[in-house]
């Protein structure tokens, strides 16, 4: 059984640490597999903005990998770090089979924007068996 845990600097450590590796997946997905040449061509100034109200955001190179995204997404890497939290936070350890379960059976529970948890379309493994 999980024991809750209220210790004020930990979380504001746990959700740093997630909004970080969250905004770092959202501006690395610009680039992911691409050549530093390729990127300097696609994104020649080099800067990527993550507006939340889609005025000031930087758009996409419409590639097959990125065209699959919505603007500003993050990867399956958050995805996959959510759900260890998840599976932390529900079990109070990180149990690989429990983690493996949640990549593999069910639509995501992310954060949305309020902070409530919202189910993505997104699978992680499909097919795994």
């Amino acid at each position: 059984m999980a024991v809750a845990v209220h210790n004020d600097q930990a979380e504001s450590l746990i959700v740093g640490m997630m909004l970080g590796s969250a905004v770092g997946d959202a501006v690395g997905l610009y680039t992911e597999g691409l050549s530093a040449d390729e990127a300097r061509t696609y994104y020649p100034d080099g800067e990527f903005h993550l507006d939340s109200t889609g005025q000031n955001l930087t758009d996409y190179n419409p590639d097959d990998h990125r065209s699959s995204f919505d603007d500003a997404s993050w990867t399956d890497d958050t995805d996959m770090a959510l759900c260890m939290l998840l599976t932390f936070l529900h079990t109070g350890g990180i149990d690989h089979v429990v983690v493996a379960t949640r990549f593999r059976d069910r639509p995501l529970q992310t954060l949305a924007s309020d902070s409530s948890l919202a189910e993505t379309n997104t699978y992680l493994v499909p097919n795994l068996k």
